[in-house]
């Protein structure tokens, strides 16, 4: 049944059907209802004032009201009326709406859209209608519109615009769907984020959608093309996958990559992002630092996928005098870890020391490309990998002020440390012979021994009075450091801005010891059709500070039975000194004098891009990149510090080191994206050019011979040490690139993407200036495959992908490939200088090139609660730089030459399963594991290699109490060689040896070395657990190894190469072999006959250990502040965390770590809010 109702005063009207509808009696009721009906609308038509929907103006309030009292109200109030089928009304949801001043056609709009109708308007009467792409069954047969009065053509409009994420500047949001609200009139965005949909004209709100984005309604406006911003969900930030010079959908992405957003990096460590990203990514390997453990001012070791350089590298001479780098060369750096990744901060390359300087507070996310499609486009620098930190972008609104303000409390970690107490020691002494070696019953030795009589009882009457220094708790403390990270910004859809200050603090635990960042950066954008305008500039100063008390290492080795006191209570600078002059001089002393130990660095970089939105799925962008940093350092030690002890010349005593460097660095490029819809699939192509310049220079100055401590002034020298006169370097880089990639996407479910990058650099032969590097990759969707829909609904998405590809490595010294002389300045011939060739060059040279191969699957399962992703790998690196030895007559020892390859295998798997999903009840509870297992080998060697094998085996003093290197063809480069160790012979507490043929022998050869270990085998990884309820949240996060070799060279050193004249580990008194029978690991310090063994033990297989553990690296706890208490104090989300790391260790291996800088267990304490 159909019911129309009409005009003001609406009563009962007759019911049609079609039934009837051609019964005479019924025509004769239709016909005077239409005559009736005519009648009203020219009365109204004849008695109307012609007012606009637009330009009428309404005050309403509507309290879940009926749709039909709504409009009751509204014909009431304006004077229209309205013509609407009740069965249309009567469906419609209760409206609630509420306004004080809007136009009618606004409040027709809103209140319309969500019944699915709209209107028309004719002069004061409003005809209501069904929305025409709504389907129904009850709609209105077509023969009855012949019984409405005449309408006007439904006005339509044509809406364009473009979606972009609010978290990052003109990032599009691809494949968004766009529609009118309460309506099926829907289109969706291409990949660069465009839209055109055509509406009615009354419809006033669209909605936005898209997995990884929280859905957004937009008013229209008619004003031009629309520019919405949709927020990224925290959890979703892997759907695009960004490599620093394009985006990709991840469906549309074959490469092997991990993103990391920054509320994940956050949630473990608020203090180090370095560290907390290799929580979710097994490939990224941190070692730890077991010389300078927590020390804020060393960086870390990072490496993705192995090893790519021989270990003999690391460290290695740049070609360039002793000077040190700038921390913001970031070809330098790479000098000190061959294998480390590039960065890439918001589109432009840094160096690490940014990466480790900046606002935990800023990044957006982290992205991990491993690779060759994923890292191919960066060509020359790519080998080792690539990580991209993409910092938070200025999003619309009203200004916003966001605070994050963080304590963190350092305690050093000593468990490792198992040292004798003063008796202890001095028992060890004497079971050493130390006080006896010199009593003969002929009285030959009668002086030594009556001196080294006294001396043993000296030493214990120190004892008997209860000297027993905690050497260890000296030089250290408790420290307390904080962050302070304000954020400033606002702005609408064509301009925005923002202001961040960010202030961090981290004192260490060594007392003295500091690391002061001050980071000032503001950034615009300016959006004008399809111009986008972006710059960013920001300025870094670092204070940094080592501590006066000098290395960690010279208090762990003092006896306890020492007192770094006199008698008055003074810091003596003479622990004890002997008869024949031998002193002990306390390191305490040093931290009493005016010693300057510091650097300190000023960066400003300025990044603009200009980016043309062209049209027809166009965009070119152009971006430049300016970086300067300036950096000195200062090391003073004064004239009465204790490294001047022996000295007896006056005017050698105290000296100034002063270093100096400058670097300045461009980037400049020009990027023409392209994606169109080509049959059924999507393509994305990427086309670049690169220039890149860098121009460094240092100088290091030292002067010795200063009076007095607080003469600290260069100037106050006496002069340069003798032989000596300041070095430094000068040298300049340029590259020019060019490359293209593209991805083709077919249905949704097969992918190709390939890549092709030409690079040329300054850095190596005129013959091999310029190589090509290259990828392709497939990936197959087949959770799009309608059999795996059918087979397996519970897979969200199944990918298998397979990548292969080349890149290359330039980071090496500018000099390598050039022929270079140093000039003589110290002497003349007839008035001219000479030279002397200080590097052979090769025209020849070229860069290293990996061959990378990638296997992967990603797999989500269950509404993907369940989510697994694994790759197999192998990474072949070739034309490795190595030296070539050259005969004496050269003038120089080697060149460098590409003859070496290495050979990397490996397997990561990731898995994440949410156990506890309850979105009702605001309760998420969600488990992960990853883990990663890699070996390298070598495959060809040079025959400086070779020769450094023979040196390495030879028995000198002292050489081989620790491992050295060996590189055999088929073996890894990490492996440990050693004698194999059969124990401790029980009847002589000698170690006994395995030879090459193998035999049992009490000698210890080179020559039977064998590969006891490597140290990079294995598998490593982390796992943990988090849980959100309501307003907490709870991350528990450990690492683990397991089946890792490690040769325990501490163990060694302080147990059995150890020096009793000072300090020892408890070991070396009660598990060393005493006397025949003993059944023990340590050999004795004595012979059967008694006799000290000053024999050093060199490396063998009884010092190499398993090395697993399961680390307990972070537990956080957060709580955000309900919404009711903030809006009390008029502020935003609020949110307190509490946060400790490093809190303890579960292991089967002892040894000592932070030789130079103890390591430290972290507690912070976080506060953000906004307003």
């Amino acid at each position: 049944m159909y019911l129309l109702a009409s005009g003001k005063g609406r009563g009962k009207v007759s019911a049609l059907s079609i039934t009837n509808c051609f019964n005479p009696k019924l025509l004769m009721r239709v016909s005077l209802l239409s005559v009736a009906l005519m009648a009203c609308l020219v009365t109204l038509a004849g008695t109307s004032s012609g007012q606009s929907v637009e330009k009428t103006r309404v005050k309403v309030e509507f309290k879940n009201l009926s749709l039909r009292k709504a409009l009751h109200q509204l014909e009431l109030t304006t004077g229209f009326s309205f013509t609407y089928r009740s069965i249309d009304v009567d469906r419609s949801a209760p409206v609630t709406y509420e306004t004080k001043d809007a136009s009618l056609a606004d409040v027709l709009g809103t209140i319309l859209q969500e019944a699915g109708l709209y209107y028309v308007q004719r002069e004061n009467n409003i005809i209501l209608r069904k929305t025409e792409t709504t389907a129904d069954s009850t709609a209105m047969p077509d023969y009855l519109a012949l019984f409405l009065p005449r309408t006007d053509t439904i006005p339509m409009v044509t809406i364009t615009g473009r979606v972009l994420s609010s978290e990052k500047i003109s990032e599009p949001v691809p494949n968004a769907s766009v529609t009118v609200k309460g309506t099926k009139y829907g289109t969706s965005t291409d990949p660069d984020g465009n839209f055109s949909i055509r509406i009615p004209a009354r419809f006033r709100v669209l909605s936005f959608s898209q997995v990884g984005f929280e859905p957004v309604d937009v008013r229209v406006e008619n004003d031009g093309p629309m520019s919405v911003s949709m927020k990224p969900r925290p959890m979703a930030m892997s759907e695009v996958i960004t490599t620093g010079l394009y985006r990709r959908p991840k469906e549309s992405f074959t490469g092997a990559a991990t993103t990391i957003s920054g509320d994940q990096i956050r949630s473990v460590n608020m203090m180090n992002a370095l560290q907390a990203i290799k929580v979710f990514d097994p490939s990224i390997r941190i070692p730890e630092n077991v010389q300078f453990g927590s020390d804020p001012n060393r960086m870390p070791n990072i490496n993705i996928r192995g090893t790519n350089n021989f270990p003999q590298q690391q460290g290695t001479s740049t070609g360039r005098p002793s000077a040190p780098p700038s921390g913001a060369d970031f070809m330098a750096s790479y000098s000190y870890n061959p294998n480390q990744p590039i960065f890439i901060l918001d589109g432009f390359e840094v160096a690490l020391q940014k990466i480790y300087d900046l606002d935990v507070n800023r990044i957006s996310s982290y992205t991990i490309l491993k690779d060759a499609a994923a890292t191919s486009m960066y060509g020359s620098r790519a080998a080792n990998g690539v990580i991209i930190v993409d910092t938070k972008q200025p999003a619309p609104g009203k200004l916003q002020v966001f605070y994050s303000g963080t304590m963190n409390m350092s305690a050093p970690d000593l468990s490792v440390y198992h040292l004798m107490n003063a008796q202890e020691k001095l028992q060890a002494e004497q079971l050493a012979g130390m006080y006896s070696d010199y009593s003969d019953p002929g009285g030959n030795n009668a002086d030594r021994d009556a001196y080294y009589r006294r001396l043993l009882s000296y030493r214990m009457s120190k004892v008997a009075s209860g000297v027993n220094t905690d050497w260890l708790s000296k030089p250290l403390r408790n420290s307390l450091g904080q962050t302070h990270s304000l954020n400033l910004g606002g702005g609408d859809q064509s301009i925005r801005y923002a202001l961040n200050l960010y202030y961090k603090s981290d004192p260490g635990v060594m007392k003295g010891s500091a690391r002061d960042v001050y980071t000032g950066d503001m950034s615009l954008t300016y959006r004008f059709r399809g111009l986008n305008f972006r710059n960013a500039i920001s300025i870094t100063y670092n204070k940094s500070k080592n501590s006066p008390y000098g290395s960690f290492g010279d208090y762990s080795k003092q006896n306890n039975y020492w007192s770094p006191y006199g008698p008055n209570g003074e810091v003596v600078k003479i622990l004890e000194q002997f008869e024949d002059g031998t002193q002990y001089t306390n390191p305490l002393y040093n931290a009493t004098l005016n010693v300057i130990d510091n650097s300190e660095y000023t960066l400003l970089t300025n990044n603009t891009e200009l980016e043309w939105n062209m049209g027809h799925g166009f965009r070119l962008t152009g971006s430049l990149g300016l970086t300067r940093q300036v950096d000195e350092g200062n090391v003073f030690l004064p004239a009465n510090h204790t490294t001047f002890a022996k000295e007896t010349n006056y005017l050698k005593r105290g000296s100034y080191d002063r270093r100096f460097s400058k670097f300045f660095n461009y980037q400049a490029r020009l990027k023409l994206e392209y994606s169109h819809r080509i049959a059924n699939g999507q393509l994305y192509n990427t086309t670049l050019i690169e220039s890149n310049q860098a121009t460094r220079n240092a100088t290091t100055i030292r002067v010795e011979g200063f009076p007095h401590e607080k003469l600290d002034e260069m100037l106050f020298g006496n002069g340069y040490p003798v032989n000596s006169k300041p070095g430094g370097y000068v040298d300049i880089t340029r590259r020019v690139s060019a490359g293209n990639n593209f991805s083709y996407n077919w249905d949704q479910r097969y992918v190709a993407e390939g890549s092709l990058r030409f690079d040329g650099s300054s850095q190596f032969g005129s013959n091999k200036r310029y190589a090509a590097f290259w990828s392709t990759g497939v990936s197959w969707n087949l959770h799009n495959e309608k059999f795996i829909e059918q087979m397996l609904p519970q897979v969200k998405t199944l990918r298998v992908r397979a990548t292969v590809g080349s890149t290359g490595d330039d980071r090496f010294a500018t000099n390598q490939a050039i022929t270079t002389y140093q000039y003589f300045t110290s002497s003349n011939f007839h008035g001219s200088p000479g030279s002397y060739l200080t590097s052979y060059g090769n025209e020849d040279l070229t860069w290293q090139q990996a061959i990378k191969k990638n296997l992967g699957i990603d797999l989500e399962m269950f509404d993907g609660r369940l989510s697994i992703r694994a790759n197999v790998y192998n990474e072949t690196t070739k034309s490795l730089l190595l030296d070539i030895n050259t005969p004496p007559s050269v003038g120089v020892t080697s060149y460098k030459e590409n003859v070496g390859k290495l050979q990397n295998n490996g397997v990561e798997a990731n898995l994440n399963f949410v156990l506890i999903q309850q979105p009702e009840k605001a309760i998420n509870w969600s488990v992960f594991v990853n883990g990663t297992h890699n070996r390298t080998k070598i495959v060809a060697i040079s025959n400086a290699l070779k020769k450094l094998n023979d040196l390495n085996d030879k028995n000198n003093e002292n050489q081989q109490i620790r491992p050295q290197f060996r590189y055999v063809e088929g073996y890894s480069p990490n492996a440990i060689w050693g004698v194999c160790s059969l124990g401790i012979d029980p009847s002589t507490g000698r170690e006994v040896f395995l030879d090459k043929n193998g035999k049992p022998s009490l000698v210890w050869n080179p020559e039977d070395k064998v590969i006891i270990g490597d140290p990079t085998g294995g598998v490593f990884g982390n796992f943990g657990t988090s849980l959100n309820y309501k307003d907490f949240t709870l991350g528990i996060f450990c690492n683990y190894q397991v089946g890792i070799d490690q040769y325990n060279q501490t163990l060694a050193d302080r147990v059995e190469n150890v020096d009793l004249r000072y300090q020892a580990d408890r070991r070396v008194l009660l598990d060393r072999w005493k006397k025949p029978g003993d059944q023990t690991f340590f050999k004795g310090l004595a012979d059967e006959n008694g006799r000290y063994i000053n024999v050093k033990t060199n490396v063998s297989s009884r010092f190499l250990q398993r090395n697993n553990y399961i680390n307990l690296g972070s537990i956080s706890l957060g709580y955000q502040v309900p919404a009711n208490f903030t809006k009390r104090m008029k502020l935003g989300t609020t949110r307190v965390t509490l946060i400790a790391n490093e809190i303890t260790r579960w292991g089967n291996l002892e040894m000592e770590r932070g030789l130079d800088y103890p390591f430290a267990r972290n507690f912070t304490l976080n506060l953000t809010s906004n307003f």
